[in-house]
């Protein structure tokens, strides 16, 4: 039986790294040997008890890593293929920063749709230029999310900046306490494998 690394909640506040059976793709999937991966809000949500934790399923979906097996029927990947999964806080982040290359002084990223109080008095005197943005919004024919993919792949935004933490896979647990702490500093934070 082929194993590999998992990081599994193990309760409230805790997260822990596991050997677990490395299970075959199922048709149409893609098996990831993940290399590095993103500490997102939602995998917060489940550390910090506020959303149902899966005692079975691994924490992480912001990741990058290699195609490592394919499943039956797919097509347009290879073994060996690098492959990126990016989640909503990473876009929330790339959105801000892709914003901030192209000239907008203030923005404003939210997740939520219901309305806002903001001080229009602060944002008329700071002479500030308010836009919004929606990665799964157009602008022509190109989505805002891929207008920041190609700022990013062109130099017009440094996304390792984004990443203010960098530790070791088996370092997780004190991984998602700097995430939960943000009075640690913590922008985004990554694990990887060494």
């Amino acid at each position: 039986m082929a194993t590999m690394k998992a990081a599994i909640y193990t309760g409230i506040g805790e997260i822990e790294v596991r050997q677990v059976e490395r299970s075959r793709p199922e048709p149409g999937q893609v098996l990831l040997d993940t290399r590095c991966t993103g500490i997102c809000g939602s995998d917060l949500h489940s550390y910090l008890g506020t959303w149902q934790q899966s005692h079975t399923t691994a924490a992480g979906h912001e990741t990058c890593g290699t195609v490592a097996e394919l499943g039956e029927g797919v097509s347009g990947f290879e073994i060996g293929d690098r492959v990126a999964i990016i989640g909503g806080g990473t876009i929330g982040q790339f959105a801000l920063a892709a914003a901030r290359a192209i000239g907008v002084r203030v923005v404003l990223v939210s997740g939520h749709y219901d309305t806002a109080d903001l001080d229009l008095t602060r944002i008329v005197w700071s002479e500030a230029i308010v836009t919004g943005s929606n990665c799964y919004g157009y602008s022509g024919m190109e989505t805002d999310f891929d207008a920041a993919i190609d700022l990013i792949a062109s130099g017009g935004v440094a996304a390792g900046k984004l990443v203010s933490h960098r530790l070791p896979f088996d370092d997780i647990a004190e991984a998602f306490r700097i995430s939960a702490d943000k009075n640690r500093g913590a922008v985004k934070v990554h694990v990887f494998q060494e």
